[in-house]
């Protein structure tokens, strides 16, 4: 364990334009470390190929991905890839598409670190290609749980965004210790609270003082409203102490 205190963590949110990656902030920063900290990244970079070259330059423990386009068939290619640059990558697979692929997620975490995934998620269909789930021996005693999620683009809070959010609220439900949830919402934090997603998790946004996209903060995490007071969020990295 980094730190037997109590634990906190550094979160960051980046998207990703032009090819351009990890926006002003510096992703290759560690000095988390030196302070006895947790660092997780968010990163919508548009597919799988900036977020290899993210993950090369990132100082983070974990790292969320969103929009990795890669196809069942793809995954053992690209993971052997990131396991090549330390990190073990769990990739929920892309939908194919005719021209390409759509969506894809991903949670990148560090070698040493322990990991798994969470048999339950295949149960809930409304989360495929767009949710992944992972346990992550660090942070704290019994460790987190981290998910990376990528809502429909250009629909607001609309029925199906509505039918994932509600099967990850059902998720989020069956874990048992702290989780946080890391993603390229399609939806500002006002939009979760006022469609009451927030009340329903019991959760808190930790967002970057910055926008994500456009303007408008997009990208961003969420945790149980128990663990307010130990992260701090700032545009591409999220930093956190550990919990309990």
């Amino acid at each position: 364990p980094r730190s037997r205190q109590r634990p906190q963590c550094t979160m960051s949110s980046t998207r990703c334009a032009s090819g351009a990656v990890g926006g002003d902030t510096k992703a290759a920063d560690g000095s988390h470390r030196r302070r006895g900290l947790w660092a997780l990244d968010l990163l919508n970079g548009g597919g799988v190929g900036t977020a290899l070259r993210f993950l090369q330059r990132s100082a983070a423990d974990v790292v969320l991905l969103q929009e990795l386009r890669v196809l069942s068939a793809q995954c053992g290619a690209k993971q052997r890839a990131a396991r090549a640059m330390g990190w073990r990558l769990a990739i929920e697979p892309a939908l194919p598409t005719a021209a390409s692929s759509s969506a894809g997620v991903g949670i990148a975490v560090r070698h040493h670190i322990g990991s798994a995934r969470p048999v339950c998620l295949s149960a809930l269909p409304e989360l495929a290609t767009r949710v992944v789930s992972q346990w992550v021996g660090a942070v704290c005693r019994g460790g987190i749980h981290v998910v990376s999620a990528y809502l429909w683009t250009g629909e607001g809070v609309s029925p199906r965004n509505l039918a994932l959010m509600h099967g990850l609220a059902y998720h989020l439900g069956t874990l048992r210790g702290p989780w946080v949830v890391g993603a390229d919402w399609n939806l500002t934090p006002a939009d979760l609270a006022a469609a009451g997603w927030l009340d329903l998790v019991k959760g808190t946004v930790h967002a970057a003082p910055a926008a994500t996209c456009y303007g408008r903060t997009l990208d961003f995490f969420v945790l149980p409203r128990c663990c307010d007071g130990l992260v701090r969020c700032r545009l591409a990295r999220v930093v956190s102490k550990s919990i309990g």
